[in-house]
């Protein structure tokens, strides 16, 4: 499967960012290398579904259910989520 290119978005892109976003994870196991696609709620950060070796799979989905397919750095994911959870308190 080929690889897409990551975009890293800027703080002012992120507020635009509605519905959710990807957040793109590669490794390897005993059976090789793979690539999870998580699609992530844009409010909360919290994983909706999870997509292995199935980038075009969870674009589909994230279409589907009127989510963004903007991609995430980890970066980015954490402040999402430290944002979140600093609001809720």
């Amino acid at each position: 499967m080929a690889l897409i290119a990551r975009k890293q978005l800027t703080e002012e892109e992120m507020k635009d960012v509605s519905g959710g976003a990807f957040f793109i994870y590669q490794g390897a196991d005993i059976n090789g290398g793979y690539t999870e696609v998580e699609v992530i709620d844009d409010v909360s950060g919290e994983v909706i579904k999870t997509f292995y070796n199935d980038i075009h799979g969870a674009e589909r989905y994230a279409r589907e259910i009127g989510m963004s397919i903007d991609v995430l750095t980890w970066p980015q994911l954490k402040k999402l989520r430290e944002d979140y959870k600093n609001n809720q308190e």
